[in-house]
């Protein structure tokens, strides 16, 4: 919301006193569209250095994303709230306020609550971190069992809008894109104020609805839901359909399956030349059999030949078979008449190894990481032979780490004095700046700098040309999400290029 009316610029008016003169923990609230965001982003200045932070947040994470911002090193707790305090009243006295905004407050918890009363605990002489919490619902009672003895926290609410300011913001926003036909014409105030019941947003949709020609509250089809509740009701009947045509089927077939066995059983007539069983060894059975007795008896008649096994021939019976004289072939004479001569051994002259040579080094099976080297082949009349050197392996020479390049600092210093730029990070170490600018999409210019900070060379990340404070604060809509939630500082280049060329001194 660009253009801020009634509780919202009431709102804005106090908290700028209160940042200035008077900073410590101070709760916005408001239902959801009221503007408290809007409230909280037209603070943001120049010489204010904004911090945003949305809960849920973890406490740790709530620590480090200021002492990252602020530059800081992190320590303990107790410590870290040390820094980040002396930090944030050094940067006072420069004449640079701190601001730390934490969205959707309701859901912090008590631990972050109490963390962040004590970083935005108010000094005596006004000094300290101004912690503003945007919250649907008041956070006092909270606040105030986790907050230190004597902590004062501020409340600003904000309330619905009159007629008089909704028309006003009406009129602000007439002229913000073009109308669809006759959308203009046809705009009816009173029943938009009335629909809108005073919440900013709602205005500001219902306006947007009108201009592009649709009506002032845009609902989905009511036809849509009809048609999907039948598609539905029809999906479950056809699957209920094909269940019982599936259990018919399976009965019928079952049906038939117990006929044919019935038949089966009827139409079978015991054979004449199967034996019929006997329940007794000398009176043959007169009742006829079953089908199953039927086919236990055939089964019986065709297993029983493999049942016997064949008798064996008695020895008696067969030719006997004469064993062959295996003597001769297992003498002496003819078992070393059958193995071939022993050679001869041959004296071979060895190599001569140097004394120092050290131990060969194992081969891994799989990898070979260098060739094998051999020894040098010497025949009987030279010399000894002379112990191998090994190379010497180059040490590399480790590649320097890139720092800022004078192309980009040059580039800085040519800017316009009067322009202005967005600082998303800061930081002593080059490779995490590089880190953040690698994060940005490629359309974004964003060069690093080097500066000093506090005697020490700190490395800022900053993106875009911008003519005006305005323009710079609109093009943070196209940054990363992650960039937005760690914070950023719209600030001119005429501070930036004094602080490059002091660094140069």
């Amino acid at each position: 919301m660009s253009h801020l009316v009634g509780s919202g610029a009431r709102a804005q008016s106090v908290l700028e006193h209160w940042l200035r003169f008077d900073p410590g923990v101070a709760e916005l609230v408001a239902p959801s569209g009221f503007g408290k965001t809007a409230v909280a982003q037209s603070l943001g200045g120049d010489d204010v250095r904004l911090i945003k932070v949305s809960a849920p947040v973890a406490p740790d994470a709530l620590l480090a994303t200021l002492t990252r911002q602020l530059g800081v090193t992190a320590t303990d707790l107790r410590g870290s709230l040390m820094q980040v305090r002396e930090q944030a009243r050094t940067a006072r006295a420069a004449g640079f306020h701190t601001l730390v905004v934490v969205d959707h407050a309701e859901h912090a918890e008590d631990a972050v609550l109490a963390l962040l009363s004590r970083v935005g605990l108010a000094a005596e002489d006004g000094d300290g971190v101004a912690v503003l919490l945007l919250a649907n619902t008041s956070q006092r009672g909270r606040l105030s069992q986790v907050s230190p003895q004597g902590a004062r926290i501020d409340d600003i609410s904000l309330v619905p809008l009159s007629d008089d300011e909704a028309d006003e913001l009406i009129n602000a926003h007439l002229n913000d894109g073009p109308w669809e036909g006759d959308g203009l014409s046809q705009l009816d105030r009173t029943a938009l104020i009335a629909a809108a019941a005073g919440n900013p947003a709602t205005v500001l949709e219902m306006l947007s609805n009108k201009r592009n020609g649709l009506p002032l509250v845009a609902r989905p089809a009511g036809g849509r839901k009809r048609v999907l509740a039948v598609f539905a009701v029809a999906l479950v009947l056809a699957f209920g359909a094909a269940g019982a045509w599936v259990w018919q089927w399976h009965q019928a077939g079952s049906a038939d399956a117990s006929g044919a066995e019935a038949a089966i059983s009827d139409s079978v007539e015991p054979a004449a030349d199967v034996p019929q069983p006997v329940s007794d060894a000398n009176q043959p059975r007169t009742t006829p059999l079953s089908t199953r007795e039927l086919m236990a008896a055939v089964e019986a008649q065709i297993q029983a030949p493999l049942a016997d096994p064949p008798a064996p021939v008695r020895a008696a019976e067969q030719a006997p078979v004469e064993a062959p004289d295996l003597e001769p072939l297992l003498s002496d004479a003819a078992i070393a008449a059958a193995l071939p001569a022993p050679a001869e051994p041959v004296a071979l002259p060895l190599p001569q190894v140097a004394a120092a040579q050290a131990p060969a080094p194992k081969v891994s099976s799989v990898v070979v990481f260098a060739p094998a080297t051999r020894a040098p082949v010497q025949d009987a009349a030279s010399g000894p032979a002379e112990a191998a050197v090994p190379t010497p392996v180059p040490t590399p020479v480790p590649t320097p780490v890139p720092r800022v390049t004078a192309a980009d600092e040059a580039q800085i210093l040519s800017k316009s004095a009067s322009s202005f730029t967005l600082q998303l990070f800061g930081t002593r170490d080059f490779a995490a700046a590089m880190v953040q600018k690698n994060r940005l999409p490629t359309d974004i210019d964003a060069r690093i700098v080097e500066v000093i900070h506090q005697g020490k060379p700190w490395f800022v990340l900053i993106a875009g040309d911008y003519r005006t404070r305005e323009d710079a604060q609109a093009a943070t809509s196209s940054l990363p999400a992650i960039i937005i939630e760690q914070g950023f500082w719209v600030r001119s280049f005429e501070g930036l290029q004094n602080q490059i060329r002091e660094a140069r001194r």
